[in-house]
């Protein structure tokens, strides 16, 4: 059975019918802005599940773990609960091909890269540069932040990987990876030399070939090849859905050089399709700010991205992007899309983007209607931007439909016992259990859906617990230390939250209720933390330092108040990171929260 429309959900208005688009909508790329607990992640996997049933081919990029569970199918009686047509939801499972690929490990589907990628001879001469050029960037990229190559040879280092593989592809000389790269650069002497000499070429090569050892090494390889024409080819009538979850690499360095090299070969790859006004592809990014950020920051991969979306839409790749608000986008990238669909979005920055971005394709009044909608929608509903509709139906309001697949977040454990149940062990993870994350699925009435439910508490209105007073200093109050950290580490870990997201992950916070006051740790330190709460869409209020200062941030969740501080030891030498509890019953999920914690200062190997 083939389906014409993609069906996203209801029209939120007095009709209540079907909200339907043609996927062709999206070939010029779609944008999903909210904040946290809007919905958004859920809206995405939605057109997952429709492109699958469009039979187009899909191409997910997963940092957090939020959209493995595809693989998990919903249970019936939910489904059937929550108006979903079950014929429908058989229809998408026995027609796709879900595979999980878990890039340095194997617990989902090994899979290895090959940052050299060669273009083909028969493409045009501008593009070959531009895939040369990219490789040879990500190449040295690769070099600085995995094996510590020294950053002041890069450009020089560039020029020779560049040069190199120019000349073999205007010798109709294919390089097939970096073992036979490295072999060409050490066979040609007379040509490095004109670059570099022999004590830098043997650093070089040496360099190169740390890349292949140890843990990076486990990134390049392995027995599955990233091939994106395999991937997108379908097997046995099945429509692939492959998603790259990325939570197996070991730090942030290692995920975006992994999506630049997949970015460069799906480029490549999209090339050489011929241009078509149909999707023939898709490609899907969550929470894809910190890798297309707006501003002068250029990770890995970011050039590469911009680029895709220029030229995407002529060859049938059709792109969406995710992230929790416009502002963090590079404008460059929301210039390149057509269609948004938006969920609550508070910040006063935001709408000022928003104002911006879509103030040359509307009319004043209808803007500043949307704006003010935007600002009080709850959980799964929102307002499509769809301009090629050209009429009134060009700004629908909408509910997102329930999902055919649960909505948690998976680990590697739980896509081992899911994927590899032979190979199961005594993981503490539960497949398939519910994450302390938003579950929008799991409801009965998405518009009630606004703050998570946490176990054993209350849920009678008016049952709130008010926090108690907490005085800067005092440890008496149930505060639970879990690390100590020097001052520059403790630097390091609230600038990685504030890049990648990781706070807003850990706490899974809706709105912040009360801000005290700021330490004076260092100047970049309290600048972490301002972008900490800019990140949250809330603007911090500084009530002054007080002496070995206490930062509280007191958020609501549900009908608990949660209660993560910082404290600044006397000294100043050292900075610890305490929860304090305002009750008994939500010691287990700031537990929680404090394990994910320890997860960052893993990862960040400190």
């Amino acid at each position: 059975m083939s389906y014409e429309k993609a069906w996203i959900g209801y029209r939120d208005d007095s009709t209540g019918d079907r909200f339907e688009i043609d996927p062709a909508l999206l070939v010029k790329h779609a944008g999903i802005f909210g904040s946290t607990g809007s919905g958004k992640t859920v809206l995405g996997k939605i057109l997952m599940e429709e492109m699958a049933l469009q039979k187009i081919p899909s191409i997910i990029i997963d940092p957090q773990g939020d959209i493995a569970s595809l693989i998990l199918p919903n249970d019936d009686e939910k489904l059937k609960e929550k108006g979903v047509d079950l014929e429908r939801r058989d229809v998408f499972y026995a027609n796709t091909e879900i595979r999980v690929f878990t890039p340095s490990s194997n617990k989902g589907i090994p899979i290895s890269l090959n940052p050299v990628i060669f273009p083909p001879f028969t493409i045009d001469d501008v593009e070959v540069v531009r895939i040369l050029d990219n490789v040879a960037n990500t190449l040295v990229e690769l070099l600085v932040k995995l094996v510590k190559y020294p950053p002041a040879k890069v450009i020089q280092s560039k020029s020779v990987i560049y040069t190199i593989l120019l000349e073999n592809w205007n010798r109709k000389k294919t390089v097939l990876d970096l073992k036979h790269l490295s072999a060409l650069l050490q066979d040609d002497e007379d040509f490095y030399q004109k670059y570099m000499n022999k004590a830098e070429k043997d650093k070089l090569v040496i360099s190169m070939n740390n890349l292949l050892v140890g843990s990076t090494g486990l990134l390049f390889s392995g027995q599955a090849k990233l091939d994106i024409g395999s991937l997108l080819e379908s097997r046995d009538g099945k429509t692939p859905v492959n998603i790259f979850f990325l939570k197996s690499l070991l730090n942030e360095n290692e995920k975006h050089l992994f999506i630049s090299v997949l970015i460069q070969a799906l480029y490549s790859w999209m090339i050489q399709q011929g241009s078509t006004p149909n999707v023939k592809c898709f490609f899907y990014m969550d929470e894809m700010a910190p890798f297309m950020p707006a501003g002068m920051s250029s990770p890995p991969g970011k050039a590469m991205l911009l680029l895709l979306l220029r030229q995407a839409r002529k060859y049938g790749l059709s792109c969406a992007l995710a992230s929790q608000s416009p502002k963090d986008i590079d404008y460059h990238g929301l210039d390149q899309i057509n269609s948004f669909f938006f969920g609550r979005i508070l910040s006063e920055q935001s709408q000022k983007v928003l104002k911006n971005l879509l103030g040359a394709k509307m009319n004043p009044d209808k803007l500043d209607d949307v704006l003010n909608q935007i600002t009080v929608l709850n959980t799964g509903q929102f307002i499509g931007f769809l301009p090629d509709l050209k009429d009134e139906t060009n700004l629908p309001r909408f509910k997102t439909r329930f999902l055919f697949s649960k909505h948690t977040t998976l680990t590697e454990a739980d896509l081992k016992k899911i994927l590899h149940p032979e190979m199961a062990d005594d993981d503490t993870s539960t497949t398939g259990e519910e994450s302390p994350g938003l579950d929008v699925n799991n409801d009965a009435n998405l518009e009630d859906v606004q703050e998570p439910s946490i176990t054993g508490v209350s849920e009678t209105t008016g049952s709130s617990i008010v926090p108690e007073d907490i005085v800067p200093g005092d440890q008496a109050q149930g505060a639970y230390r879990f690390k100590q950290l020097k001052e520059k580490m403790m630097e390091d870990l609230l600038k990685r939250t504030i890049e990648y997201d990781f706070f807003e992950k850990i706490t899974n916070t809706i709105r912040i209720q009360k801000y005290l006051t700021i330490p004076s740790f260092t100047p970049a330190m309290t600048g972490y933390i301002k972008k900490m709460m800019l990140k949250l869409e809330y603007e911090p209020v500084f009530e002054g330092v007080a002496p070995n200062g206490l930062i509280v941030n007191i958020y609501q969740r549900d009908v608990a108040s949660i209660i993560i501080s910082f404290l600044a030891a006397e000294n100043r030498t050292k900075v610890g990171l305490f929860g304090a509890f305002s009750s008994n019953q939500v010691k287990g999920d700031i537990d929680k929260i404090l394990d994910g914690a320890c997860e960052i200062l893993k990862k960040l190997q400190i």
